[in-house]
């Protein structure tokens, strides 16, 4: 499992991702639903660019039904809550509960 990731790793997944798309595209053109899940996983590896509590809460309120909670919480444990003490995480985790659970 990974513990923390850098921005140059993250840049490098983004990366990553858009070369696949162009090879998948090669083999099969890609319909709507395709496009879709390329850009919901593109929006996540950029949500662990944030690196403010507060920016990655409300991206975390606003893309909440877009992702399933384990995301959400992988988002802030090994984002933005990566660099924080454990009792910091904890209160960021339960943020991300509530946020979830408030619909």
């Amino acid at each position: 499992k990974v513990q923390q990731c850098s921005a140059e790793v993250r840049a490098l997944m983004s990366l990553d991702l858009a070369v696949l798309y162009r090879e998948f595209e090669g083999i099969a053109p890609c319909d709507e639903g395709c496009a879709a899940a390329r850009q919901r996983v593109d929006d996540y590896i950029k949500a662990f660019y944030y690196d403010r509590d507060k920016d990655t809460l409300e991206w975390v309120d606003a893309n909440k039904r877009r992702y399933e909670q384990w995301h959400l919480t992988n988002l802030v444990e090994y984002g933005v809550g990566a660099s924080k003490s454990e009792a910091q995480r904890t209160i960021l985790l339960q943020n991300v509960d509530t946020l979830y659970n408030r619909g």
